[in-house]
């Protein structure tokens, strides 16, 4: 009887299936905290607003250009946030036309939450490993991906999802 692909354990699983699931693996445990603590209502693709927000890009057009996408598709996701109580919009004290974007109390926490979960997941794997086979396999896989000339790797924040 032949078996399935799903039943294979994860150690024979093929090198990029193996690392999609680790990233899967922290992504559910980061939902299931913000569920956890009462932000079951933000997407994937909210929680990555928010970091940008939390990084000082702090407008539409600035969200617009750092996610590769038009300045319709970030108004709608942030609109979104808004009436949600995630982000707060603003006139610029300098120039009362240009809106500035913030997290408020609410969005920074749930940013936090999502921030420390990716964190202990990290430090959780860096210990599975070991600190230099850590430093190994990482250095390994940044250079495999920094080797490939002939592709431009994106993070998973890019066009596919706000299509």
């Amino acid at each position: 009887m032949e078996r399935s692909p799903r039943d294979l354990p994860p150690s024979s699983w093929p090198w990029p299936r193996l690392l999609r699931a680790a990233g899967q693996v922290v992504e559910l445990r980061v939902r299931a905290a913000l569920a956890a603590a009462g932000f079951d209502d933000l997407r994937p693709g909210d929680m990555l607003f928010l970091a940008l927000l939390g990084r000082g890009i702090d407008t539409i057009d600035g969200l617009a250009r750092s996610l590769e996408v038009t300045r319709q598709a970030v108004g709608k996701t942030v609109d979104s946030l808004v009436r949600r109580h995630y982000v707060e919009r603003e006139a610029a004290s300098a120039d009362r036309r240009r809106v500035e974007l913030r997290l408020s109390d609410k969005g920074a926490e749930a940013a936090g939450v999502a921030r420390s979960t990716r964190e202990q997941e990290e430090r959780r794997l860096e210990a599975a490993l070991g600190p230099s086979v850590a430093a190994e396999a990482r250095a390994a896989i940044a250079s495999f991906i920094t080797d490939a000339p002939d592709v431009r790797p994106q993070p998973a924040y890019t066009r596919r999802h706000y299509r």
